[in-house]
């Protein structure tokens, strides 16, 4: 998955910065602008249904405060897989399906598919998300626009 308009002479940058900022909010930045990107990916794929509930994976599922912020700026309650090399299995069970030792995904999902290991749901107001992402976004278009200018 990436970026829904990926764009190779973009780059990165901090917008906002002055003095009183330090290490630690570059890096909450980063986490920020990852969940922010994470969220126009899930719009790209047409989210916006009713489903409201991701099971994610990965090294980065071992951080509390990571997973509550994704939660937060995408606005899913996440599931957090207690299976590990989730890309793996993922693969293993498409092709056992397609090989018929599944008779859907479903089934080997709910067969081979342990419990998540934790659920974390958004805590903050829709209207919040959504200020903090127009603002992303309308970054993101400028950044763009000046890129190609």
């Amino acid at each position: 998955m990436g970026s829904p308009d990926f764009d190779p002479a973009v780059r990165g940058s901090f917008v906002g910065l002055d003095a009183a900022h330090g290490p630690q909010d570059l890096a909450r930045g980063v986490v920020l602008g990852n969940a922010l990107e994470l969220r126009r990916i899930f719009e790209a794929m047409g989210s916006g249904t009713s489903r409201r509930r991701v099971t994610i994976t990965g090294g980065e599922t071992r951080s509390r405060d990571l997973v509550q912020t994704l939660a937060d700026i995408s606005g899913f309650t996440l599931r957090v897989s207690s299976t590990h090399h989730a890309t793996l299995l993922g693969a293993a069970l498409l092709a056992w399906t397609g090989t018929g030792r599944f008779q859907t995904l479903r089934h080997a999902v709910r067969a081979c598919v342990g419990l998540p290991k934790m659920l974390v749901s958004p805590r903050t107001k829709p209207s919040q998300r959504d200020k903090l992402y127009a603002r992303y976004v309308s970054h993101v278009d400028a950044i763009r626009r000046t890129a190609h200018a």
